[in-house]
This record gives structure tokens, sequence and C-alpha cells, in this order.
């Protein structure tokens, strides 16, 4: 038999696999600041963060982000993300 785009069968295993895929720091993120309506400044992702029971290396990199206006989820992680490629890079 041959498996093709439009075999069920290959639609349920990539499935499968994209529900495998980790993305542990992004889901946390979505986990700490869920229920957070934007826009936030950084000292309320925190204290939802807190609230959320987020984990204090989370917190404490949520605290380390510029101090500003975060419009969306996707601005927050972008601002993680470029955090620690900063810390990556440091010698």
């Amino acid at each position: 038999m041959a498996t093709g785009l439009n075999d069920p069968t290959v639609s349920s295993e990539l499935e499968r696999k994209v529900q495998q895929q980790t993305f542990p720091l992004a889901k946390q993120v979505s986990e700490a600041l869920l229920g957070a309506l934007f826009p936030l400044r950084r000292d309320l992702l925190v204290w939802v963060a807190r609230e959320n029971e987020a984990p204090p290396t989370l917190v404490s990199l949520f605290s380390g982000l510029p101090d500003r206006v975060y419009r969306s989820l996707d601005e927050v992680q972008e601002a993680v993300d470029q955090s620690l490629a900063r810390v990556s890079e440091k010698p």
C-alpha cells in the first residue's frame, strides 16, 4: 500500500509527531501567562507568572526582560528568545 499526502494514516502520524515535538520554553511561557490580557508591562508579566505558579527560573527570566509594554504573547516569546540569545553569546 502506497502512502501519500491523501492517506489518513500519514496525517495521523504527522499529527502525532508534531504533538510529540517539545517546545518546552514556549509552552512554559504560554502556561505562565495563561489568562493574561495584553497589552501588559513587564511587572505585570512577572505578577501573572507568579500567580500561575510558573517556575522560579521563568519568573526570573521575565524580570530580566526590557521594561516595556508587551502587546502579545508572541512579543513576550520574542523578547525571551532574544534575552536567551544574548546570554548564550556572552563568553
